[in-house]
């Protein structure tokens, strides 16, 4: 017998015993377990550790009553809804319509006068809600305040008549304000100094937030209060403009009984923000060599092929720095916002719930 067939025996002969070991153990255990059917076997304990919804940056651990009027999760709305949560909020550092349309797809942030203040949804412009509630137009006006701001619902499609009529089929916002906390006390702070960036010219924009919430009356009343202010020294400064705001919310739930709520809220907003219309007459000279062109519209006015625009009768060019603004005496806001909100809400039944929302704004 040759070296191979020896080595091939030893080989076999090992796994047979290996398999014949195996099954002679598994049938031990099989036997050994069979021998009391009463037996309770105990495992070793497992500890798995969460977060709370409202902790949570998952849009699905959080219900929505932006739809239909009633609460619902995601999955069961028939909408295309974006729930941007408190802790994708506070996580993704959203303070702007800018940052907001960038966690909800088909919307987008067009810029009016140099501000993002109402976003597009579906090309269309979006309806904005408080709590529910339709809000005046802001598409010229002053940028929304995240101040007060707890979450928001992006919902795409067409508002529902649960909210009363609107005019805009694109789809629509609704900002859901802060609410007090019955049985909690905390305060949160907030310091923004700017942005610094090596090799490029960098500008203080300051600001300084406060969040408080006091319970008042355990389970039953508390108050939270909210404030934001800025200061900024940008590049508007150098030009005579300012881009600053004062922020103040006051926010009251009370619950007299178990199946009445009534949450009121309050705010305050000033803001100093310039308005800009950009850089007209362009060309390609402004666009490389930054030339800007000399010159009057044509008198009597000629309308260019575009329709739109005014023929210039062109003298000459000057230098223009892009980072200088073009701005007048017309061109900067100040801006003094006021409003406040009743929401009243009576559980009748289970099935049943009675809401009354009053919004006031000036």
């Amino acid at each position: 017998m040759n070296k191979h067939a020896k080595r091939s025996q030893i080989r076999n002969c090992r796994f047979s015993q290996a398999v014949l070991i195996y099954f002679f153990l598994n049938g031990s255990l099989i036997a050994q377990n069979n021998n009391d059917p009463n037996e309770i076997a105990t495992l070793r304990e497992y500890v798995v550790k969460g977060i709370s919804a409202a902790e949570s940056i998952i849009p699905l651990a959080e219900t929505v009553d932006s739809v239909f009027g009633n609460e619902r999760s995601l999955m069961e709305a028939p909408r295309g809804v974006s729930v941007i949560t408190e802790a994708l909020l506070r996580d993704r550092d959203v303070d702007s319509v800018a940052d907001m349309v960038e966690l909800s797809p088909g919307a987008y942030s067009p810029s009016s006068y140099g501000n993002n203040t109402t976003p597009n949804i579906r090309g269309d412009v979006a309806e904005t809600y408080i709590n529910g509630q339709r809000r005046s137009a802001n598409i010229f006006g002053i940028d929304p305040s995240f101040n007060s701001i707890e979450s928001i619902d992006v919902v795409r499609g067409p508002g529902s008549v649960a909210y009363g009529p609107g005019f805009e089929s694109g789809g629509y916002v609704n900002y859901v304000t802060k609410k007090p906390h019955l049985d909690d006390f905390f305060t949160t702070l907030s310091l923004r100094l700017g942005a610094w960036v090596p090799g490029h010219t960098s500008y203080f924009s300051g600001s300084f937030g406060i969040d408080h919430n006091l319970p008042l009356v355990a389970d039953k009343l508390a108050l939270r209060v909210s404030y934001d202010g800025q200061e900024n020294e940008t590049f508007f400064h150098q030009n005579g403009g300012r881009e600053d705001s004062q922020d103040l919310f006051l926010a009251l739930s009370w619950r007299p009984h178990e199946k009445l709520s009534l949450d009121w809220n309050a705010q305050y907003i000033w803001q100093a923000a310039p308005q800009l219309l950009g850089v007209n007459r362009p060309h390609n000279g402004l666009i490389q060599n930054n030339e800007y062109l000399n010159g009057v519209p044509t008198d009597p006015a000629q309308i260019a092929p575009d329709f739109f625009s005014i023929r210039t009768h062109v003298t000459g060019t000057s230098d223009f720095q892009p980072e200088q603004t073009l701005l007048s005496i017309g061109d900067f806001s100040n801006a003094n916002i006021v409003r406040t909100q009743l929401v009243t809400e009576l559980q009748v039944s289970a099935g049943l719930k009675l809401v009354n929302r009053t919004f006031a704004e000036f």
